[in-house]
């Protein structure tokens, strides 16, 4: 799991163009204290948000909530093209008061989002607009770049649709594990008790939540102890050996490899510099 760090961040908001000729998958699930928004241009993906898994196409706009664990991979031999937004919460706070906290939350959780072919083509518009307006900086470009990523926002409030989850066999056996895994991380749990949960035989299942999720059962249980540990450091006076008890990992020693190997620090330096 990585914490990405984003250049050019500090204005509050960041847009990014990428493609790939060739299939491409994230190297691992990974975390952000920021929001982002997904926007694929051409090609098939497969985005996995917190225990929900998408199959994205043109069009479609995954929405990431910052702190959730997610991870994109390709669902098919193709290259692919898209549109990555990251933005700062505070950075749209005169839009949140406008619309209200619980119109812009559910917007964050809104997961995947479809658009008619019309829409499509406005809100790749937009993003094309506030990708270029990058490039100008002059005295306007600050209003510009929240004028714009505000109108994304509302545009999908107003025209996106929000897409069914994954419908392929086993998705939502596959979703109902994530999300117990994700609810009891604190517990022990064991691949024979996700498999039974998912009503699956134990190597089917891990071979199934591999292929769809694009991770391993352990590896996703660790990430998501992780993550709660890593705030946990942020937000509490709680001690690494208590941190690491009630997060479930079997020792702080363990832990403090764990963390160190997939975050590049040790907890006690994380909780310092963070």
């Amino acid at each position: 799991m990585q914490q990405f760090k984003v250049p050019n961040l500090y204005k509050g908001v960041h847009i990014d163009k990428g493609h790939s000729r060739i299939a491409v998958d994230m190297p691992e699930m990974h975390v952000h204290s920021f929001h982002e928004l997904y926007f694929l241009l051409s090609g098939k993906r497969r985005y996995f948000v917190g225990h929900k898994i998408y199959d994205v196409v043109p069009g479609n706009l995954v929405i990431i909530p910052k702190t959730i664990l997610h991870r994109t991979t390709s669902s098919n031999k193709q290259g692919y093209e898209r549109y990555v937004i990251y933005f700062q919460e505070s950075y749209v706070d005169e839009l949140i008061q406008t619309v209200g906290k619980d119109t812009f939350n559910a917007f964050l959780d809104s997961g995947c989002i479809s658009f008619s072919e019309e829409n499509i083509k406005v809100l790749k518009q937009k993003f094309e607009q506030l990708a270029e307006e990058t490039k100008k900086q002059d005295t306007l470009t600050p209003a510009m770049e929240k004028n714009l990523l505000e109108q994304i926002i509302l545009y999908t409030l107003r025209y996106g649709t929000k897409k069914d989850l994954d419908e392929r066999e086993g998705a939502e056996k596959i979703q109902i594990a994530a999300r117990y895994i994700s609810e009891h991380f604190k517990e022990e749990i064991t691949l024979s008790d996700a498999a039974a949960i998912a009503f699956m035989e134990e190597t089917y299942f891990s071979k199934k939540f591999k292929q769809l999720t694009g991770f391993g059962f352990k590896e996703y249980l660790i990430s998501t102890r992780v993550k709660a540990a890593e705030n946990l450091l942020k937000t509490t006076n709680m001690s690494v050996g208590e941190i690491a008890d009630f997060c479930g990992f079997s020792s702080s020693n363990y832990f403090g490899s764990v963390f160190k190997r997939l975050l590049g620090v040790s907890p006690a330096n994380y909780r310092n510099y963070t």
